[in-house]
């Protein structure tokens, strides 16, 4: 005698949830149309120093000068809510971010 499946388990297609031979995500779509969804494109990745000279150097060249300048500038601001603003304006003026 075969055992009762759940209602859950009739509806389910194993083919829905592999990938196909080409290793592309089958969507479940049917009508013959080919889906392909692309992977996301990755951002390059920073190289963080590993030695603690190096992460010495690190800091020295790129994060203190920018912090320096952020600072100048919340001190003439002198803003009502100092630590938003401060993000604020090191969000806005991030020189590693391309414009």
């Amino acid at each position: 005698m075969e055992e009762p499946q759940d209602e859950e388990d009739d509806d389910y297609d194993e083919e829905e949830d592999n990938e196909n031979e080409a290793g592309n995500i089958n969507t479940g779509q049917t009508g013959g149309e080919n889906v392909i969804e692309e992977a996301p494109v990755e951002q390059p990745l920073i190289c963080i120093p590993s030695t603690l000279a190096e992460k010495k150097a690190y800091m020295a060249e790129r994060v203190y000068p920018f912090l320096k300048q952020a600072l100048a500038e919340l001190a003439r601001a002198n803003p009502p809510r100092p630590l938003i603003w401060l993000a604020t304006y090191m969000k806005q003026n991030n020189p590693s971010q391309k414009r």
